[in-house]
């Protein structure tokens, strides 16, 4: 018996405009009954808990003029850039998401790459 679990993700291309102005939460009712959830973007986002070495979590304020849930606190995160990839394989798209999470971690905390233990 083979009790292995396969994660089967099924990736495109999408662009920030084409993600945020259907999501906006600000719609209006009128203008979201048309759109319909097989043709909304879901970019595919990465975050890390960032937890500091007197087991403290690292959360970020979002800025108010953020689209995306204004004044809230959260983890780092960021999406995954397919733009830095000169061949879309399977290899270099994992190690992409992986080098986007760690690079969003760095970015939004200040924190020296250096000292962090990545598990």
């Amino acid at each position: 018996m083979n009790n292995s679990i396969e994660l089967v993700l099924n990736l495109d291309l999408t662009d920030y405009k084409s993600f945020i102005c259907p999501q906006r939460q600000d719609l209006p009712e009128e203008i979201r009954q048309y759109i319909r959830e097989d043709h909304l973007s879901h970019a595919l986002g990465v975050a890390c808990i960032l937890i500091t070495s007197d087991n403290y979590i690292s959360l970020i304020k979002r800025s108010s003029a953020s689209a995306d849930l204004p004044n809230t606190y959260d983890i780092s995160g960021g999406h995954a850039e397919p733009k830095n990839l000169k061949t879309f394989t399977k290899e270099n798209i994992i190690k992409e998401i992986i080098l986007s999470t760690i690079a969003a971690c760095v970015n939004e905390t200040n924190v020296d790459r250096n000292s962090l233990l990545i598990d």
